[in-house]
């Protein structure tokens, strides 16, 4: 749902991959404890192999959408799909989607079986949906968060690009 809101240039790079690239919805689940889920991630059986792999700032398996390296080396949770803003109000959307799906995700809200019916669902406007209404999200956000669907859904349009800084006149308004 998160890459059918970002342009083509966040789906297709090396620096926010889709976490479906290298895990399964089941080995996610199978992760009982804090090791489980660190061998999981670093792809380690031992605990020596892992605690070196977590030393490394720049880490290969950073570079998912979803940054579970900083979490479990530094204890902070990284969120690199969306594409670069100085504009507050795209930010604000971005932060109150991440804090919204975190504070499912602490309830129990996102539990496997929620999880696997969203993934045997087709349509990728249910599946937003789906979400939308598992954490909560207010209709004028859900509203900004469709249109840009709309915007980049098509997964092979390269159109509608955004830019990665600001617009000339918002750099304006910036220096003042």
């Amino acid at each position: 749902v998160i890459l059918s809101m970002v342009p083509y240039s966040r789906r297709h790079n090396e620096y926010c991959r889709s976490l479906r690239e290298s895990f399964q919805l089941n080995e996610v689940d199978a992760a009982e404890t804090l090791l489980d889920a660190e061998k999981l991630w670093y792809k380690h059986r031992t605990y020596g192999e892992i605690y070196r792999e977590k030393r490394h700032h720049r880490h290969p398996s950073r570079y998912f959408g979803a940054n579970f390296h900083s979490l479990l080396s530094n204890g902070h949770f990284e969120v690199r799909f969306h594409s670069a803003t100085l504009i507050p109000s795209k930010i604000l959307e971005w932060v109150n989607l991440h804090t919204l799906i975190l504070d499912a995700c602490a309830r129990g809200a996102m539990d496997y079986q929620f999880l696997k019916e969203a993934q045997a669902t087709f349509r990728i406007d249910e599946k937003a949906e789906m979400l939308f209404n598992r954490v909560g999200l207010q209709e004028s956000s859900k509203q900004y968060f469709r249109s840009r669907q709309r915007k980049f859904g098509d997964k092979e349009n390269k159109e509608g690009e955004e830019q990665a800084g600001p617009a000339p006149e918002q750099l304006t308004r910036i220096r003042r």
